[in-house]
């Protein structure tokens, strides 16, 4: 199942970084 863990990190990637700015927001 390398595609799933390959999507996986893709939105982990996308969403991290939105909730890093809420938490300093």
């Amino acid at each position: 199942m390398v595609t799933t863990s390959f999507l996986v990190m893709y939105f982990l990637g996308l969403y991290l970084p939105c909730c890093e700015f809420s938490k300093f927001y």
